[in-house]
């Protein structure tokens, strides 16, 4: 029985991933229209923090490195979510990350060494990101034609955590969910519209079945636990 146990925790595990306790949630790597002076970034606390103070920064990915944009947060939560106001992000190609520490006069990327969280958003896939690097995520642009290049909308799933981009069409008309490979999801998918912020309240959340491998997992699990019940 503590075999059977330990086994489907193990699997549990292996597909659900630990992160870090403050992520980044919810902003618009190129909002529509015109460029704002400032935008919304919005973080999540997925461990009971209370409060975050720490920095952000955001790195050139068309060219050389280089640190951007750059600030500091000083946030509250409130049922997990806080937003900050800063000001507008040079569309992409970036890497948009936090930390604990102030990088803006970092040189190379090996000396961003307290981000907790980052998101490589791409024009071009050809172009540097850095979230990975930075123990985060690059998102991987569409290879659709008659949709614009750069993501109106970047949010993390409210279950998983999963990041989900928006595009909209070219000539614009609509707005469409993709994953963070740049595979399209049906807007229908959704419990909310995906194509809408949702700034200081839940993101909307994928409602489709568990990913094959979560699946598969767990049904070895379950087939261990009945053969050895069945052998005692």
């Amino acid at each position: 029985m503590k075999f059977c146990f330990g086994f489907l925790l193990t699997c549990l595990l292996m597909v659900s991933p630990l992160r870090a306790a403050i992520v980044i949630n919810e902003f618009q790597p190129n909002p529509a229209g015109g460029d704002p002076a400032t935008q919304t970034i919005e973080l999540r606390a997925t461990a009971g923090e209370n409060s975050f103070v720490g920095f952000y920064g955001s790195i050139e990915g068309d060219g050389a490195f280089a640190i951007d944009r750059s600030g500091s947060i000083n946030v509250n939560f409130v049922g997990g979510l806080a937003t900050v106001d800063i000001p507008d992000l040079e569309n992409p190609t970036f890497t948009f990350y936090i930390s604990t520490a102030d990088h803006s006069t970092a040189t190379s990327i090996a000396e961003i060494t307290t981000a907790i969280d980052a998101l490589g958003v791409p024009d071009l896939n050809s172009d540097s990101l850095y979230g990975v690097t930075l123990g985060g995520t690059d998102l991987v642009n569409h290879s659709l034609p008659g949709f614009a290049n750069e993501p109106l909308i970047a949010f993390r799933d409210a279950a998983t955590l999963a990041w989900i981009q928006v595009y909209e069409d070219n000539p614009i008309t609509s707005a469409f969910a993709f994953d963070v490979n740049g595979v399209q999801i049906p807007n229908m998918n959704f419990d909310l519209d995906p194509t809408v912020t949702t700034f200081g309240s839940t993101n909307p959340t994928f409602t489709a079945v568990p990913e094959p491998s979560s699946v598969t997992l767990l049904a070895l699990a379950g087939t261990v636990f009945l053969r050895r019940r069945r052998a005692q």
